[in-house]
């Protein structure tokens, strides 16, 4: 499977080797070189929210079923998952649990990240934050140190700042784990994220002067964002607020 990096240009790179190696594993007719590159494909879709991911999964899903690769099933399955999020939640769900009662007989850290990440946006949406921060992306963020996955640990941080600072009120501790986030993540465009949390979180508590120093600094990262990923973040209240604060520039 491809690994993308969270710069746009490598994901679109990502696209094409996964199309490239399709194309070349169906000419030789191998089954397990064909699933591999259909699951390349499928994630490298669902990295730039292309909805034509969910077939990619599928042909991989049924190859690895045919094969009894458990480790690609559940991969698949956690795609298919992914495609459908918020738009069928019911789907959503089930490739889920179906994902999460087939990884137990695994032993891969990197799934066991993907599904918490996944399970602890189940939490998320019903308002249970707590235990979303300690059962889900706590547990994901000592995962990602224990394999050495540093951008998994920056989404984590940054998701247990968002929890612990804007949903559960504890402003300062959330400010720490951003800027721990955004240290992680460098030069990479999505630090972009972290930075409008830390925005929110300075307004919140009245800042107003450092929340917009921050977001001079998000503004330009947010139009690097390519149509499909603004368009995938454009609910959030901090697309609004960055957009609002920067429309007369």
């Amino acid at each position: 499977q491809i690994e993308l990096v969270e710069r746009m240009e490598d994901r679109d790179a990502g696209l094409r080797f996964a199309e490239e190696a399709l194309s070349l594993a169906q000419q030789s007719g191998d089954r397990r070189r064909q699933m591999e590159a259909w699951t390349a494909l499928a994630w490298a879709r669902v990295g730039v929210h292309d909805p034509t991911a969910r077939q990619a999964a599928e042909h991989a899903l049924d190859l690895s079923r045919e094969l009894g690769d458990l480790r690609a099933e559940v991969s698949m399955l956690l795609a298919i998952a992914n495609v459908y999020g918020l738009d069928d939640l019911e789907r959503h769900e089930a490739f889920l649990h179906e994902a999460l009662a087939k990884s137990e007989s695994l032993d891969d850290k990197a799934m066991e990240i993907a599904l918490l990440s996944a399970l602890g946006q189940q939490f998320e949406r019903r308002g249970d934050y707590y235990r979303q921060l300690v059962e889900f992306e706590r547990p994901r963020v000592a995962l990602a140190r224990k394999i050495g996955h540093r951008l998994e640990e920056g989404k984590a941080l940054m998701m247990c700042g968002q929890i612990q600072g804007l949903y559960l009120g504890d402003i300062q501790a959330g400010l720490v784990l951003e800027r721990e986030a955004l240290g992680i993540w460098g030069e990479l465009y999505t630090r972009l994220f972290p930075l409008l949390r830390i925005a929110q979180m300075q307004t919140a508590i009245g800042k107003y002067e450092a929340a917009v120093e921050v977001l001079e600094q998000a503004w330009p990262l947010s139009q690097r964002l390519s149509h499909g990923t603004a368009r995938h973040w454009q609910n959030s209240d901090a697309f609004f607020l960055i957009h609002s604060l920067f429309s007369q520039k």
